[in-house]
């Protein structure tokens, strides 16, 4: 085995299957199966970095509201403490309850809008990959490709198979960066 792999390497094959995988990825891949990263082929995607800036922003926004309703909600909770000594026991017990509903709606409203924002999130990668499933068929038909694995999924391949970059390019072309996400309305409570 040593013997036979000595004279392949002296006889330039390595060179010529270097040369072969390089010309490949400057043109269009020839391989009856094809390798692409889906998470990279989302996150580099224009589309999934609008996704990841809209994310940001919205999140952000989210964790604003949420300091700012908990400093309201403590201003009225120091103040219902200082009234507990000359309010009579019924009526303090009254409004520490409908304090207490308060905050109960307010955290379960709040919450209501993070998980609204983590399902605007999760459908727009769907979006995406139905948006770029014709994308991923023509590149596969112009590769003369009969399969398209996920890279997590395969054990071990020649990096000239790998269509990501290819991919991500295409759908850029086709795609964009899509519709810019809108902040979610008053989510319902969770129950």
């Amino acid at each position: 085995m040593a013997a036979v792999l000595s004279s392949v390497l002296s006889g330039g094959f390595v060179m010529t299957l270097v040369s072969a995988v390089q010309a490949q990825s400057t043109e269009t891949v020839r391989s009856p199966i094809l390798v692409v990263d889906s998470e990279q082929l989302y996150v580099g995607s224009a589309f999934g970095k609008r996704v990841a800036r809209d994310q940001s922003r919205l999140s952000a926004a989210l964790v604003a509201e949420n300091v700012e309703i908990e400093q309201e909600l403590s201003a009225q909770e120091q103040s219902l403490t200082e009234r507990r000594a000359t309010t009579p026991a019924a009526e303090f017990r009254k409004l520490a309850d409908e304090f207490d509903a308060k905050v109960q709606a307010t955290r379960s409203r709040q919450l209501g809008k993070t998980q609204a924002l983590t399902q605007l999130l999760e459908q727009q990668q769907v979006v995406f990959l139905q948006s770029a499933g014709p994308v991923l068929e023509n590149l596969m038909r112009d590769a003369g490709a009969a399969v398209l694995l996920d890279r997590r999924n395969v054990f071990f391949s020649a990096d000239a198979v790998d269509v990501t970059g290819a991919a991500i390019l295409r759908i850029d072309a086709t795609l964009g960066e899509g519709a810019p996400l809108a902040a979610p309305k008053n989510a319902p409570p969770v129950e």
